[in-house]
């Protein structure tokens, strides 16, 4: 949508569109923008680098870096803080997140935690953020810490539209 500048550039045999920004790009109604970006124009995949923030609709996702595979419609947050932000507030922070742009779903493992609008913590090693249904689910592991209530099970789901908690299994 919006560079500074674009470059054609070739290294070791691949050619890749270099974007210095602030640069915007817009896919599947999701804007993704970064500081810079390498687009390899073989393989389709975009490195995203500095200040990487993808918006759709009410979800905002931030980290450093990504690598968004558009073939899959696939944006890979990997090793530094994602943050992801629903339209009610609610803030999952983890290292390791997967965000399909087409279906609007985002995979989380390796450890996440959220903290609620209300304050409220819910952690867990695995889960996904559904962003059309409205809800988080937590899977392995999963602790929630309320002012006066500390609970364990492995496998709850957020329902942020009605604000209500599902435990599902071994609570």
């Amino acid at each position: 949508v919006e560079a500074v500048s674009a470059h054609l550039i070739e290294e070791d045999g691949v050619s890749y569109r270099k974007i210095i920004g602030p640069a915007t790009f817009l896919h599947n109604n999701t804007y993704l923008k970064c500081d810079t970006a390498l687009w390899n124009v073989n393989t389709n995949i975009i490195d995203a680098i500095g200040n990487v923030e993808i918006l759709q609709e009410n979800t905002s996702l931030t980290s450093d870096r990504i690598e968004y595979v558009i073939a899959e419609d696939l944006a890979k947050f990997r090793g530094s803080l994602v943050e992801l932000m629903d339209r009610d507030g609610n803030v999952l922070n983890t290292n390791y997140l997967n965000y399909n742009t087409k279906d609007s779903v985002a995979t989380f493992f390796s450890g996440a935690s959220m903290r609620g609008k209300d304050g409220n913590i819910i952690e867990s090693v695995n889960g996904t953020y559904d962003s059309k249904a409205k809800r988080f689910s937590f899977e392995d592991n999963v602790q929630i810490f309320t002012d006066s209530v500390f609970i364990v099970s492995t496998q709850v789901d957020y329902h942020t539209d009605r604000d209500v908690v599902v435990f599902n299994e071994n609570t």
